[in-house]
């Protein structure tokens, strides 16, 4: 296993590409760094403090980008890719990839505010990408970790049952039309969070863990 670690200033770290390791590790620590990985290791990635831009290999990765406002590429091969605290967007690449969650905070409400997903893959012969909601408790106030409730309709208004997960589409302030994915933890038919898909397709329940 190969490791390459960065400081706190703005650093830029590549991969070795003559090194023949299955597993690469890239440490960006503090500053606004740019980090490319292994083209054909197992890449994992930790971007840390500061506004990141991450390139994964062609490869499987691991990448996560830590607080800042953060820009991942997962590049080809089954990824998951985590954004973490900021306002990060997202690129997952070709191969089916996960795209992990952990709090309603990581993912922001309002627009130029809120993590987006770009080019996201609904079952496509690339692969099916997933968003992976199951870190996140869906109905606040118990003492479990509770699953999201699928509102498959578009559009779809909150019923006033804590947990729901529902989807729209909208034209943002630049013209360009996105997904929405919204979530209700509280029951307040109020969106807690908004995520913002870039997808050619519909959104299903199969493209989520909830």
């Amino acid at each position: 296993m190969a490791t390459l670690k960065g400081d706190n200033k703005n650093n830029f770290l590549m991969a070795d590409p003559m090194n023949g390791d299955s597993v690469y590790k890239i440490y960006g620590y503090g500053g606004n760094d740019r980090i490319f990985g292994h083209s054909s290791a197992h890449n994992k990635i930790y971007g840390g403090d500061g506004n990141d831009i991450i390139y994964g290999g062609d490869y499987k990765n691991t990448i996560e980008g830590g607080k800042g406002n953060d820009q991942i590429h997962g590049g080809d091969g089954r990824d998951v890719i985590i954004g973490g605290a900021g306002v990060d967007k997202l690129w997952g690449g070709d191969g089916g990839d996960r795209f992990v969650f952990k709090s309603i905070s990581e993912i922001g409400k309002a627009e130029g505010r809120r993590d987006v997903i770009e080019q996201f893959k609904s079952n496509t012969f690339d692969g099916r990408d997933k968003i992976d909601l199951s870190a996140i408790d869906a109905i606040a106030g118990t003492k479990k970790n509770d699953a999201f409730t699928w509102v498959a309709k578009e559009g779809a208004a909150f019923s006033g049952k804590k947990g729901e997960l529902t989807w729209t589409e909208t034209q943002l302030n630049n013209g360009h039309y996105t997904k929405l994915v919204l979530g209700d933890v509280n029951g307040d038919k109020k969106a807690d969070f908004i995520l913002e898909v870039d997808s050619f397709s519909d959104l299903y329940k199969g493209d989520f863990i909830l």
